[in-house]
């Protein structure tokens, strides 16, 4: 039996760019790569009218090295054609049929005997349909809720037939697997539950009282935190607009917003401006880096009922059983 060599194939991932960017893709896989030889594919969507949207959205598409090998190891981005806003069902035929290429080619050269794919939809279909034309077996990561909301519109389709064509699918939570991969029929045998990890080396626990005081926060507070990719897509600016009442119903209230991105300048102070329009104190509201994330990890978690139900932070939260709301 050959030696297990895998190809990891994943439109979300990190680069020199990007260097957070679906960083919990590379943490796990580059622990695989401890015992297996792995490569990755990264599609890049791509279309002759994305410099002209840049110019009206800066963070539109940022161009990406075509080649980086990151901790020995080669990380490829093809192109893929995606229009804008257009198509979206074609997605996972048009990366496919664009990146079908590079991968047989690295079937070659590196001697590939299985592919993996993160995310349905348009990666599993794309994913699974060129290991289907190549012969070899392919497994899919249900890895959010992004996959869940496309059950219903014009793209289960695709959801359903990468699926079907996988060897085996993992989810990240149990309530993927139910919701997404039991939805759609897949037989539950075929599904394995692997939750995110924590690197136990970059996120110990502390002192409460000290990661307090490192973050300027009063002792007998209590806190509320975000985290995540500094985007509206979190929902971030669902919980500021029901600060006030939390505000009442918690004296004291500090929210804490941990996290990054590209649209962080932009986010940030638009929130902040918020925060003066409901009359609140800019204080609630602190945009913490990430190198203090382990203070706010030290924190015990609460109850999850001061979310707002209806936010996407708070569905994203529920289906991955993450802590929402610490004190």
């Amino acid at each position: 039996m050959p030696e297990p060599r895998l190809i990891v194939y994943s439109s979300l991932f990190p680069s020199g760019v990007q260097p957070t960017a679906g960083i919990f893709i590379r943490e796990r896989m580059f622990r695989v790569a401890r015992h297996i030889p792995i490569v990755v594919v990264s599609p890049q969507p791509w279309s002759p009218v994305d410099w002209l949207v840049r110019r009206f959205r800066s963070s539109f598409r940022p161009v990406l090295p075509k080649f980086e090998r990151m901790d020995g190891i080669d990380v490829h981005r093809p192109r893929w054609l995606s229009l804008p806003g257009i198509g979206k069902r074609f997605d996972g035929w048009l990366m496919a049929l664009c990146t079908i290429q590079p991968v047989r080619r690295l079937q070659r050269v590196f001697g590939a005997t299985a592919i993996d794919a993160h995310f349905l939809y348009p990666d599993g279909w794309a994913a699974t349909y060129i290991a289907r034309r190549l012969g070899l077996p392919a497994v899919v990561t249900i890895r959010g809720s992004k996959d869940e909301w496309l059950i219903g519109t014009e793209r289960e389709r695709g959801l359903r037939q990468a699926l079907a064509r996988a060897g085996r699918v993992f989810a990240v939570s149990q309530a993927l697997a139910r919701n997404v991969a039991g939805a759609l029929g897949v037989p539950a045998g075929k599904v394995a539950v692997i939750g995110n990890g924590v690197d136990a080396v970059r996120f110990q626990p502390v002192d409460r009282g000290e990661a307090r005081r490192r973050l300027e926060i009063p002792l007998d507070a209590p806190v509320l935190i975000g985290v995540g990719n500094l985007v509206p897509g979190k929902g971030f600016q669902h919980v500021i607009a029901q600060l006030p009442r939390l505000r009442r119903r918690y004296p004291g209230l500090v929210y804490l917003i941990v996290g990054a991105g590209p649209r962080m300048p932009i986010c940030v102070p638009r929130w902040r401006h918020r925060l003066v329009r409901l009359a609140c104190s800019r204080r609630y509201v602190s945009a913490a880096a990430s190198r203090r994330k382990s203070c706010a990890g030290s924190m015990v978690p609460l109850t999850s009922s001061c979310w707002r139900p209806n936010s996407k932070a708070g569905r994203t939260c529920f289906s991955k059983r993450w802590p929402a709301v610490c004190r």
